[in-house]
């Protein structure tokens, strides 16, 4: 099949075992798959199997550069951390990357401008990206259209009950970005959300957690008040409508509804979920 497809693009996805390890045919399979990943436009790895470093699985990528690969998704279903490299530099073509419970030197993403999703999932706090880093990271990421950080944020001293003065922030402009996820306590995606200027945002969905509910949600509503703001004041009014919930459940059981009432009929709503 392979040599009747020729130098078609692919799609490689693979699901990676503990026995497979030990199965010479499996073995042989995998760098089968490898030996065509120049014309690979697709590759999806979901490890079933502790692996100390997954650049030693994927060290093909470095001897024969993936040169329309387009979309890299790694996925690690254990509870420790897979460390990865991202071969950014030798990928010119790659748009789209998702890495789930992933250990990797981040400061490999400030190079990278022509991503235009990027999703982190489930990231180990110890392997987390700093505020820096991920600052640093968005602000050469000018194609970005959509941004996933769902348990993969910096966190806070669990003694921190404020956030910096607003005269540090740098704001950082996302010209392109239209959804954004973020997922964790909800100081973290306020200090995050704070920085960035998004006039094209057309969805947030925020799920937070809080240590100390009504505090911390009184300090995290002014971030995504400017969030707001910026979609109305430069978006078309006519087009453009927005009904926000923010919802915390626990020990506090806090709940605020956003409501803008401008929306002419049902049809034409648009949703943005805080």
């Amino acid at each position: 099949m392979l040599h009747r497809a020729g130098t078609a693009s692919l799609t490689i996805k693979l699901t990676i075992f503990s026995r497979d390890i030990a199965n010479g045919a499996f073995l042989d399979s995998l760098r089968l798959a490898f030996s065509h990943i120049r014309h690979t436009r697709l590759l999806s790895i979901n490890l079933w199997v502790r692996l100390s470093h997954l650049d030693d699985l994927l060290s093909p990528l470095k001897l024969d550069p993936p040169d329309i690969l387009e979309e890299l998704r790694l996925s690690s279903c254990l509870s420790r951390p897979t460390h990865f490299s991202p071969p950014f530099k030798i990928a010119p073509n790659l748009r789209r990357s998702e890495l789930h419970s992933c250990h990797t030197d981040w400061k490999l993403f400030y190079s990278v401008g022509d991503l235009t999703s990027l999703v982190l999932r489930d990231i180990p706090v110890s392997s987390r990206p700093s505020i820096d880093d991920i600052l640093s990271i968005f602000q050469s990421m000018n194609m970005l259209e959509k941004l996933v950080l769902i348990h993969a944020l910096p966190e806070l001293p669990p003694a921190v009950r404020r956030l910096s003065p607003p005269q540090d922030i740098v704001p950082i402009r996302l010209e392109v970005l239209s959804h954004l996820s973020l997922w964790g306590f909800v100081l973290d995606c306020a200090n995050l959300m704070r920085y960035f200027v998004i006039p094209r945002i057309r969805r947030v969905d925020l799920q937070t957690e809080a240590r100390w509910p009504l505090r911390e949600i009184e300090l995290a509503v002014s971030p995504l008040s400017s969030i707001i703001s910026s979609i109305f004041s430069e978006s078309d009014e006519q087009e453009m409508h927005y009904v926000g919930n923010i919802r915390q459940r626990g020990g506090g059981d806090a709940q605020i509804a956003i409501l803008f009432p401008r929306v002419p009929s049902f049809s034409r709503r648009r949703w943005v979920y805080l």
